[in-house]
């Protein structure tokens, strides 16, 4: 990547001198385009290196200021630069292989599993709020376990790593109860088929039960399939053309680092090869094929082991002798006729298929938990102790490679037995009915959800210090006591032993709040979200929105095969079989309703509860803040801050209380536009609520779905619940909007959906989940890299004259933190960058969310505590400790983090401005509301604009607090005549 060769002197006019500082601008959110970066029209920039994806640009017209300009819109001084870097698309990218054949086909596909990755970037997330350095001391001069193995690794890592392969489980249990249990058992019958159906599946009457099930299996695998390759696809890194600059010193080296090389320390973005380095190898995404390969064999094991037997498929039924719940009853029913012949024995072949499966799940599973993460698969082999083996990630790829391989044989076994083999416990039920139901789905859904609301719990208290063996233990004994207590209820009359169970269960679910919420001394966790709890809750949301998302799907295929939703639009009213005969169809009797499994027609009504509790607490506090009155939110009239020189937009030392003064029409334009902004910086206490909806959800949907009446045999339900019939009515109205929605935007756009989150949920490595979205960062980070050192690096090897001043806007600004710790790593010199930052949110919310990353260790920068959710001010709390506080120095902080880095001694003062306004809605100071060395405040009217105008998040470089904080900034760059 050279851009030397395309800058203002060579492609604009009347350029007389070289420019040596580069700014260089870093979009935000929202993928701005790079012209409306730089504050020009469309046809006034030329793209100077890059592709599709990442790119530099350029103004055509070349500096012809001699001085800092009224604004920094479209003139430059002659001595500066000024380059565009655009990334968003990377954040956005979607390829489709074969998308001009399938045409909007395979865009609507696309949606869909970009929809299904969103669990597994919450996972991811979840991976990176966990602590990440907790690396106790050993005694006696022994080796620590848990530094040895690195931070990647550290606490409490596998236990996410597990929940991401519960996540990718439960996603292939839903679409097999959607295609296998719904449409293959339900729907198609021998000779017959649902009216709502296609005629493409007629096709699948003609084959008995097992073989429909065979067959239709497929579909969950393709769509894990689907899935996986659009995670590939959509990878982005940064590789430099070095046959295009041979000898270019300036390329990145590409360093890589395994998982022992990134020991606990201060800042972890400082880790050499962070960005390098996949830290999600190549293993684990073959564990996760071959786990929900096992769970799929397992289901039709199950099913064919217990559906064609009699109080099998009921929970009150299931532990007796004639299901064969255990190796004894199939012993009895082998060794004496008389007695009704169990599951068990009369078909051993599923049974070694069962447990085959079940122990390869299991082997996966502890893969997983137990394996290093980290760019291991290049590893060279090493010596174990006491005898020779494979190390590092070629060992975790050949036992990946075995397992799949392993769980593909069976699966291949299991189905060529279910198409050969007869159904010998159906042939000897002559007059027994065909059973209707997919038994295999019956119990796997709800048992996968439990574990993984389990493993969320504990992560409750993963930053709280809370062990998480208790908590599993405690949660553990708290589902199994009730659920002990339901199936005795539902058996027996006895209501005393019930009664001392569900007792005991809200003792141990008291005595989890307490292990996981009370106060352990030496920790204070106010200033981080969601008070420690963080890794926890965005566990507990992933959960609900995967349990949302099956449920959707299985739901919504059920309305569509009732005839409640067509592909037309509207309902379709009386379902009929269609008679298939030789490839002619014809109509017959009406169909039964079909039936979805309990846990998801019960989990609507979470849903509903989910959305009006939330929806709710949102409308209270905010009809209490638009009732209230007018106050000055923590910042002075911006009429009165300095328009030019270093005191532009500096705050001074006292702050005006909260009042309501006499206002004109602009200061309440401005007032306004800040209390609009403050309403929108109560996003955490939102989530907060959203992750304890769901998880008061999530928990009463299973325990429902517990006590709900069962299934009678014949596929009909025992008793009518309106719960049911309300759940239903409420996922199928958000599968409508969901489908509705996915074309609607295939139609119009070619990018990800909602592509504002995924800038948020896919800057970090992908750690947890190898199915989940890509990092666009990992190419990001050595791209910006990149070019700071190509401008570093002049031809005449003398760099003291150059300067770089990196100007990032939003999530650019958290981009340009990771750049300059990269460049740390590498020991590369920070002594000729500068730093602009506005409308960040480094302090506010990166900060809280991920300390170790970008926490007051890592920043330099003083820790912020949490919005209030009721206050006129949300931060008025916060307001008060920094005015209230000592001023101190930038310097005053960890030896490495950002802040120390960029100051020059001996002045201490860093070269890092941020600007900051109280009506942008997501755009804080990143060290303190007082003054300070660091934060400005920038205007908070459009000054570029025609008519008045309230500026919020955009517009910065157009305000005048931007040219002044330029100046400013080159000042401390020891940048003369500026």
């Amino acid at each position: 990547m050279s851009v030397e060769s395309k800058g203002p002197a060579a492609a604009g006019e009347g350029a007389t001198a070289e420019p040596h500082i580069l700014e260089l601008r870093i979009h935000g959110v929202r993928d701005t385009p790079p012209w409306d970066i730089l504050g020009v029209g469309r046809e006034d920039v030329i793209k100077v290196a890059g592709d599709n994806l990442g790119s530099f640009w350029i103004l055509k017209k070349a500096a012809n200021v001699d001085g800092p300009p009224p604004q920094f819109g479209s003139e430059v001084p002659k001595s500066i630069r000024r380059e565009a870097y655009s990334w968003g698309s990377m954040a956005r990218y979607a390829p489709t292989p074969g998308a001009n054949l399938l045409g909007k086909s395979a865009a609507v596909i696309r949606r869909v599993g970009w929809l299904m990755m969103l669990p597994f970037a919450l996972c991811n997330a979840a991976y990176w709020m966990r602590p990440l350095a907790r690396a106790h001391k050993t005694t006696g001069g022994g080796r620590n376990p848990v530094a040895d193995r690195g931070w990647r690794d550290g606490s409490d890592g596998g236990i996410v790593r597990v929940f991401g392969l519960f996540l990718t489980l439960f996603l292939a249990a839903s679409a097999t109860a959607a295609s296998v249990d719904l449409m293959g058992n339900q729907c198609i019958r021998t000779g017959r088929v649902c009216s709502t159906l296609p005629g493409l599946f007629d096709g699948l009457a003609s084959m008995d039960q097992p073989q429909r099930n065979v067959i239709l299996t497929l579909l969950p695998l393709a769509m894990l399939m689907v899935i996986y390759a659009l995670s590939v696809l959509g990878r982005v890194r940064f590789s430099a053309n070095v046959a295009a600059h041979p000898g270019g010193d300036w390329l990145p080296a590409g360093t890589t680092a395994s998982a022992e090389s990134a020991k606990p320390d201060y800042p972890l973005l400082k880790t050499p090869g962070f960005w390098h380095s996949p830290m999600m190898p190549r293993a684990t995404e073959m564990l996760h094929l071959a786990g929900a390969g096992a769970l799929i064999t397992a289901m039709l094991a199950w099913d064919s082991l217990y559906s064609p037997v009699p109080g099998c498929r009921n929970l009150s039924t299931f532990f007796t002798a004639q299901c064969g719940a255990g190796f004894s009853q199939a012993l009895v029913g082998q060794a004496h006729p008389a007695v009704a012949r169990s599951a068990i024995a009369g078909r051993p072949d599923s049974f070694t298929v069962l447990l085959v499966a079940l122990a390869l799940l299991a082997v996966v599973t502890c893969r997983i938990l137990f394996s290093v993460t980290g760019n291991a698969d290049v590893a060279a082999p090493r010596k174990r102790a006491g005898s020779a083996g494979r190390a590092g990630g070629r060992g975790e790829l050949w036992w990946a490679a075995t397992l799949l391989a392993a769980v593909a044989a069976l699966g291949l076994a299991n189905a060529a037995m279910l198409w050969i083999g007869p159904d010998r416990m159906a042939a000897e039920s002559v007059s027994g009915p065909q059973k209707p139901e997919f038994l295999g789905v019956f119990w796997t859904p709800g048992l996968l959800i439990l574990v993984m609301v389990g493993m969320s719990i504990s992560g409750l208290g993963w930053r709280r210090g809370a062990g998480t063996a208790a908590s599993l233990v405690l949660f553990g004994g708290a589902a199994a006591c009730f659920i002990g207590g339901a199936v005795i209820m539902k058996t027996t009359a006895n209501r005393t032993e019930p009664a001392i169970l569900f007792a005991v269960t809200v003792l141990l679910l008291a005595g989890l709040a307490l292990h996981l919420f009370r106060k352990r001394k030496g920790r204070n966790h106010q200033h981080e979200g969601w008070h420690g709890t963080g890794p926890g809750l965005v566990m507990i949301i992933a959960v609900g929105v995967a349990v949302a998302l099956g449920s959707v799907l299985v739901v919504g295929t059920a309305n569509f095969l009732n005839g409640r939703l067509s592909l037309t639009g509207g309902t379709a009213s009386g379902v009929v079989w269609r008679t298939v005969d030789g490839g002619s169809a014809a109509v017959s009797a009406a169909a039964p309703a079909v039936r979805e499994v309990p846990v998801y027609d019960q989990y609507g009504l979470a849903l509903l509860f989910t959305v009006v509790v939330v929806g709710l607490v949102l409308m209270v506090a905010m009809f209490r803040q638009l009732r209230g009155p007018l106050v000055v939110l923590s910042t002075p009239d911006p009429t009165t801050m300095p328009a030019q020189g270093t005191e532009a937009g500096k705050y001074p030392q006292g702050r005006p209380a909260p009042s309501s003064p006499p206002l004109g029409n602009v200061a309440r334009l401005v007032l306004e536009g800040r209390r609009t902004a403050g309403l929108l910086h109560r996003v955490e206490h939102t989530l907060s609520w959203l992750g304890g909806t769901f998880l008061v959800g999530l928990l009463g949907s299973l325990a429902w779905s517990v006590f709900q009446p069962s299934i009678s045999e014949g596929g009909t339900a025992t008793g009518a619940i309106w719960t049911q019939q309300m759940s239903s009515v409420v996922l199928g109205l958000a599968a409508v909007a969901l489908v509705g929605g996915i074309v609607v935007s295939a139609a119009a756009s070619s990018v990800r959906p909602a592509g504002v989150l995924w800038d948020l949920m896919c800057f970090l490595p992908n750690a947890a989940h190898p199915l989940g979205p890509p990092c666009y960062a990992e190419r990001v980070i050595p791209e910006l890299g990149a070019r700071i050192e190509e401008w570093l690096d002049s031809e005449d090897g003398a760099t003291s004259h150059r300067k770089v001043v990196i100007s990032a806007h939003s999530l650019g600004g958290v981009l340009a933190v990771a750049c300059l710790f990269a460049r740390q790593a590498e020991h590369k010199d920070l002594s000729h960058i500068g730093l602009m930052t506005y409308g960040c949110q480094l302090r506010a919310y990166f900060g809280r969310f991920f300390p170790e990353l970008f926490g007051p260790a890592a920043l330099g920068t003083p820790g912020s505590e949490g919005a209030s959710l009721w206050a006129a001010d949300p931060w008025q709390k916060q307001v008060d400790q920094d005015f209230s506080s000592t001023p101190g120095t930038a310097a005053d902080n960890h030896p490495q983090s950002l802040a120390n880095l960029l100051t020059t001694p001996p002045d201490g003062v860093p070269r890092w401005i941020n600007l900051w306004r109280r009506t942008d809605f997501i755009g804080f100071p990143v060290k303190s509301y007082g003054r300070n060395e660091i934060d400005r405040g920038a205007d908070e009217l459009d000054v570029s604009s025609y008519m008045l105008t309230l500026a919020t998040h955009s517009g910065y470089p157009s305000s005048r607090a931007y040219p002044s904080a330029m100046v400013e900034l080159l000042m401390r760059m020891d940048e003369p005549g500026n």
